[in-house]
């Protein structure tokens, strides 16, 4: 009797893994979305609503070996304010046009475009399972965090990884104390755009490095993302969006 029972133990832990796996990855989009932190302290124009506006979850996409790729679109990309960056552009566009010997195009493009994606993706061991790692984009780079690691990695409430966006700046930054600084993300628009919120946040009386940050607007994008949308198709049609489809775009982000 005992042989049997033992048998029966085996089998059934056998075909664990093999249920596991015949299991559909986007039953786990919910478990594994993050949550976005919207810093708003100087800022004019918050992320709002859906349909083609800032802060609008447009897709999710899962990558072999359980990667949940969460995409990000903004429709507005500032640095200091409108103003500012108007003034600041067209002077680099004066110099352009008498500077023959170096282009500044493409910096222009860089540090001044709307229409901008981000995304964040989710590393997962086995679904169901804590996510292993966490790769934060900005800037056209990623910062890799193992979640809840020490001194410094991923917040997390559950299986959800924490994201701090500066507003409007776009990058998808860990939440927490983290700066690029303390993690030695050598990344000169990451630590720029520190370093500009920073100061706004500083200005306002908030220390987020000392565990005080401002009031964020908190998004869980639990519930908000899907593999496909008409969100993606009314990003598409605005009148002067500039990019094909995401996914045809190279990766760029």
């Amino acid at each position: 009797m005992h042989y049997f029972v033992g048998l029966l133990i085996v089998g059934m832990l056998a075909a664990c893994p093999r249920a596991m796996a015949q299991q559909d990855p986007w039953r786990f989009v919910d478990t594994y979305a993050p949550i976005m932190k919207f810093n708003s302290v100087g800022v004019r124009h918050l992320p709002t609503g859906f349909g083609g506006e800032s802060g609008t979850c447009a897709y999710v996409n899962i990558k072999p070996g359980y990667v949940f790729q969460y995409w990000v679109y903004y429709a507005k990309d500032i640095r200091i304010d409108a103003k500012t960056d108007r003034a600041i552009k067209q002077a680099l566009q004066q110099v352009n046009r008498s500077q023959q010997a170096v282009n500044l195009d493409p910096i222009i493009r860089k540090a001044f475009h709307d229409h901008d994606w981000e995304l964040v993706e989710v590393h997962v061991p086995r679904l169901g399972a804590l996510p292993s790692l966490i790769s934060f984009y900005a800037h056209g780079t990623h910062y890799d965090l193992v979640p809840n690691a020490w001194p410094i990695g991923a917040t997390m409430q559950g299986k959800q990884c924490v994201v701090k966006v500066v507003t409007d700046m776009h990058g998808s930054y860990p939440a927490g104390m983290w700066t690029p600084a303390n993690s030695g993300w050598r990344n000169i628009q990451a630590n720029a755009e520190f370093a500009i919120i920073w100061a706004k946040e500083l200005a306002a009386g908030y220390h987020p490095e000392l565990g005080n940050p401002p009031s964020y607007r908190t998004v869980n994008f639990a519930g908000k993302c899907r593999r496909f949308s008409s969100r993606i198709v009314q990003i598409h049609r605005l009148r002067d969006y500039p990019y094909q489809m995401p996914w045809d775009r190279g990766f760029k982000y």
